[in-house]
Protein backbone atom coordinates (compact mmCIF):
# COMPACT_ATOMS: atom_id res chain seq x y z
CA UNK A 1 0.00 0.00 0.00
CA UNK A 2 1.14 3.50 -0.84
CA UNK A 3 1.78 5.74 1.82
CA UNK A 4 -0.25 9.02 1.31
CA UNK A 5 2.64 10.97 3.49
CA UNK A 6 5.06 13.61 1.64
CA UNK A 7 8.34 13.77 4.20
CA UNK A 8 9.46 17.18 4.00
CA UNK A 9 12.68 17.07 6.24
CA UNK A 10 11.35 17.07 9.43
CA UNK A 11 7.82 17.26 8.47
CA UNK A 12 5.05 15.30 6.73
CA UNK A 13 2.60 16.59 4.47
CA UNK A 14 -0.79 14.37 3.80
CA UNK A 15 -3.41 15.40 1.24
CA UNK A 16 -5.11 12.10 1.11
CA UNK A 17 -7.21 10.37 4.30
CA UNK A 18 -9.11 7.19 4.88
CA UNK A 19 -12.75 8.02 5.74
CA UNK A 20 -11.53 6.70 9.46
CA UNK A 21 -8.81 8.90 9.70
CA UNK A 22 -11.01 12.21 8.26
CA UNK A 23 -13.59 10.79 10.90
CA UNK A 24 -11.00 11.06 13.96
CA UNK A 25 -9.01 14.05 12.86
CA UNK A 26 -12.60 16.13 12.43
CA UNK A 27 -13.34 14.68 15.71
CA UNK A 28 -10.50 15.98 17.42
CA UNK A 29 -10.20 19.06 15.91
CA UNK A 30 -13.96 19.92 16.56
CA UNK A 31 -14.65 20.63 12.75
CA UNK A 32 -18.22 21.87 12.33
CA UNK A 33 -20.49 19.78 10.45
CA UNK A 34 -20.18 21.82 6.38
CA UNK A 35 -16.47 22.07 7.06
CA UNK A 36 -14.04 19.81 4.99
CA UNK A 37 -10.54 18.35 5.84
CA UNK A 38 -8.48 19.72 2.82
CA UNK A 39 -4.60 18.68 4.18
CA UNK A 40 -2.51 18.45 7.06
CA UNK A 41 1.30 19.02 8.02
CA UNK A 42 2.34 16.46 10.75
CA UNK A 43 5.88 16.41 12.98
CA UNK A 44 6.53 12.97 12.97
CA UNK A 45 4.83 9.88 10.91
CA UNK A 46 2.73 8.66 13.11
CA UNK A 47 1.88 11.51 15.62
CA UNK A 48 -0.28 13.96 14.69
CA UNK A 49 1.20 16.78 16.25
CA UNK A 50 1.20 19.28 13.25
CA UNK A 51 -1.35 21.36 11.35
CA UNK A 52 -4.62 20.79 9.73
CA UNK A 53 -6.34 23.08 6.67
CA UNK A 54 -10.25 22.66 6.15
CA UNK A 55 -12.11 24.47 4.06
CA UNK A 56 -12.72 26.77 6.85
CA UNK A 57 -10.19 27.04 8.91
CA UNK A 58 -6.29 26.26 10.24
CA UNK A 59 -5.70 24.44 13.36
CA UNK A 60 -2.46 23.21 15.10
CA UNK A 61 -1.62 20.63 18.33
CA UNK A 62 1.85 20.58 18.92
CA UNK A 63 3.78 18.81 21.46
CA UNK A 64 5.04 20.66 24.66
CA UNK A 65 8.25 21.03 25.44
CA UNK A 66 9.32 18.27 28.05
Amino acid sequence: MPSHLIKMKNSYFQREFSESTEERISTFFNFSDNENLLCAVWTASFLRYGFVVSDKALYWFLKKGD
